[in-house]
């Protein structure tokens, strides 16, 4: 035991931030990766959405391509040599199982392809120091917009309430207010966190209040809590874990942080990905998943409607005639659904084509009409 312990000591001692980035980032994708393996399979109820129409693979050539993503991602992790090769081929398979299937592209599939990209061969000549900058700006960006998209009336009387249940429920009255008010506050609190990061004089108390929030959303979500959606339990940590390698004991200003970045291209890359980006999605240009609309209330849902025995085929989910997307997705493949209205036609038509149109068939998509309005607008398509 004491021999393991030092080895263990000296392993850990001759680490540096930029290894322990990398371990966190590669063990949280392959955590979440297990996870959701339905997910990344091809014998599913949950039809595959490819992002480029009619794109497949064979079912044996599919299971290649995963099986080798999980290889170059352990491999990486055992060894340093070829590590950068290794990460290359890996986010080669990353991008073509999620050209088979968008909804395997989810926001922690999304940050773990960005912050692996920077250890890849593409960007061998990057500084260690450069890499780090990059991924904290990722970092920053994500927490951003994570509270920029919550600042919505959806998210103060439908989400932050259900959110927090678990601590509420069963309790005096003004337990729940309490609880429900201090959600007026959250997405400035994740905004403030952000950019505090970046400032030597509030970081440490955003790494503070970041370790409250991870363990405020793993008690809410899981198993003490809803036991809901674990495929972001992984995630969550490893997040958590990014902040702290990346900010603690740092003593840069934001100035500094800035003159670092003038000649370090990866980063500005990263600013336009994680900080820039984002902004299309008030135009309808991006996507909600990739500008971290993160239980904000405001993405599209659907539901199947159709006969009770068609419906139970899919899914042991469906009840009164009606299968909600959500439920059979993560029933499916323990991952919620990509929320984007093409996405569930998508499905629709290939659910349509199986049961050869049938006319019991319905697709219901609701959204909110407006992000500040609190109704939401119900469409019914049938399969013709």
């Amino acid at each position: 035991m004491t021999r393991l312990l030092n080895t263990c000591r000296l392993f850990c001692k001759n680490q540096t931030r930029t290894d322990w980035l990398f371990y966190t980032t590669a063990l949280g994708l392959l955590a979440g990766i297990l996870i959701t393996l339905p997910s990344w399979a091809t014998t599913r109820t949950y039809p595959l959405v490819p992002v480029i129409t009619d794109f497949a693979l064979p079912q044996i050539v599919h299971t290649v391509v995963l099986t080798l993503l999980i290889t170059a991602l352990t491999y990486g992790v055992m060894h340093r040599k070829y590590r950068a090769h290794a990460i290359g081929i890996a986010l080669s398979c990353l991008i073509v199982l999620s050209l088979l299937d968008i909804t395997r592209f989810h926001p922690w599939v999304f940050h773990y392809f960005g912050i692996l990209l920077l250890f890849s061969g593409l960007l061998k000549h990057t500084a260690h120091e450069q890499i780090l900058d990059a991924a904290r700006i990722i970092v920053g960006g994500i927490y951003f917009w994570s509270g920029i998209q919550k600042i919505n009336p959806h998210f103060f009387t439908s989400v932050f309430p259900w959110f927090t249940q678990p601590f509420w429920e069963n309790q005096p009255e003004f337990v729940f207010l309490a609880l429900v008010s201090l959600g007026l506050f959250v997405p400035l609190i994740e905004i403030c966190f952000a950019i505090g990061l970046f400032s030597r004089k509030f970081r440490l108390v955003s790494i503070l209040g970041s370790t409250a929030m991870i363990l405020l959303v793993l008690a809410a979500l899981g198993p003490l809590g809803h036991n809901w959606n674990s495929s972001v339990w992984p995630w969550n940590i490893a997040i958590f874990l990014m902040v702290v390698v990346l900010f603690y004991k740092t003593t840069f200003t934001l100035p500094e942080f800035f003159t670092r970045l003038k000649k370090n291209y990866v980063a500005w890359g990263m600013v336009f990905i994680f900080w820039l980006l984002p902004v299309g999605n008030n135009f309808g240009l991006v996507d909600d998943y990739l500008a971290w609309s993160l239980y904000s209330g405001t993405v599209a849902e659907a539901t199947l409607i159709g006969d009770q025995l068609i419906l139970e085929t899919l899914s042991p989910l469906a009840e009164n005639n009606q299968l909600i997307f959500q439920q059979w997705s993560i029933e499916s493949m323990n991952q919620a659904p990509y929320p984007e209205p093409r996405v569930f036609f998508s499905i629709f038509a290939t659910v349509c084509t199986q049961f050869n149109d049938d006319p019991s068939l319905q697709l219901k998509i609701t959204a909110p009409e407006n992000t500040w309005q609190l109704e939401r607008q119900t469409k019914t398509f049938t399969c013709q």
